[in-house]
C-alpha cells in the first residue's frame, strides 16, 4: 500500500469515527434532554466543532521570548478581550474582530427559573416586594395579624400571606372569574 492511499486510509477511518461518535451524541441528546435544550446543545457542538484549535488554548506570558498586548479568547467568559500574551501563544489575534471571527461565543444553556414560594420572598424579597398589614378574624371574632405581601421581578403578580400567629405563609389564589395574572 503506498504512502498516499495509507494517509487517505487513515483520514477517511477519522472522518467515520468523528460521524459515529456525533450520531452517538445527538441519539443521547434526544433520548434525555427536552427538545430546547438538545437543540441549545448541537448548536454549542457545532460552535466548538467549526472553532479554531487557538481558542481552546489558554493564553499565557510565563517562558516568552515576545510578550504582546493582543486579543485572545477567554473560555471563562465565553468572549475575546485584550490582555498580554505570547507572542508564540496560537490564542494570540491582532484584532478583535479575527478573534471573534476565530473563537465565535458558545452558546450556553440557562436553566430555566426555580418557581419562588412564599417562603422564599418572605426571607429574600427585601427592598423590591409590596407589602401591607391586615388582620384576619378567628372563630371567635379575635382578630390576628396577617402581612400580605408580593412576589418581585415576574412574580410581581402572585399575592402571599404570612399569618403572624401560626407563622406559616401561603400563596393567595383568586378564585371564580378572571386572574391575577
Amino acid at each position: 500500500m503506498s504512502a498516499r492511499s495509507q494517509a487517505i486510509t487513515k483520514k477517511n477511518f477519522t472522518e467515520l469515527a468523528d460521524l459515529a461518535i456525533a450520531s452517538r451524541h445527538s441519539a443521547w441528546q434526544s433520548s434525555i434532554l427536552p427538545r430546547s435544550h438538545a437543540t441549545t446543545l448541537n448548536a454549542a457542538v457545532a460552535a466548538s466543532a467549526s472553532r479554531n484549535p487557538a481558542c481552546s488554548v489558554t493564553p499565557e506570558v510565563e517562558n516568552c521570548t515576545i510578550v504582546l498586548f493582543r486579543w485572545s479568547y477567554d473560555s471563562a467568559l465565553n468572549e475575546c478581550k485584550q490582555n498580554f500574551v505570547c507572542r508564540e501563544n496560537a490564542n494570540n489575534f491582532q484584532t478583535k474582530d479575527i478573534c471573534e471571527t476565530s473563537c465565535p461565543p458558545v452558546p450556553v444553556v440557562t436553566p430555566a427559573p426555580k418557581p419562588k414560594d412564599c417562603n422564599y420572598w418572605l426571607t429574600n424579597g427585601h427592598g423590591c416586594y409590596t407589602y401591607w398589614f391586615t388582620s384576619t378574624y378567628d372563630y371567635w371574632g379575635r382578630p390576628h395579624p396577617v402581612m400580605v405581601y408580593t412576589g418581585c421581578g415576574q412574580w410581581k403578580r402572585k399575592l402571599y400571606a404570612y399569618d403572624m400567629r401560626t407563622r406559616k405563609c401561603i400563596e393567595i389564589t383568586r378564585r371564580g372569574y378572571g386572574s391575577w395574572k
